[in-house]
């Protein structure tokens, strides 16, 4: 999880400097935006937090704005079973 950087559009969304957490072993099948908001506030991002995640084959970001678009995470894993998702403020 990226946390403590800035979106920014240049000209696609991109994110700069902050910091990065792993979290390991996480279900796919038990993600939702819920967890999404546990593991950010376990990093210190507590109020205002929008998410965004990075597909392997896309040089953007995309907004993550309902429990669907986190269930697609399975899809774009790579062979590390890694998801890139980041974590912005409003």
């Amino acid at each position: 999880m990226h946390h403590g950087g800035l979106v920014s559009y240049n000209p696609q969304m991109v994110y700069s400097d902050g910091l990065i957490s792993h979290f390991d072993f996480c279900n796919f099948d038990e993600i939702s935006l819920v967890e999404l908001d546990n593991m950010a506030k376990e990093v210190g991002c507590t109020r205002c937090n929008i998410y965004y995640y990075k597909l392997n084959y896309c040089a953007g970001l995309e907004l993550i704005n309902t429990d669907e678009d986190v269930m697609r995470f399975e899809t774009p894993v790579d062979g590390n079973r890694v998801v890139e998702v980041y974590v912005g403020c409003l």
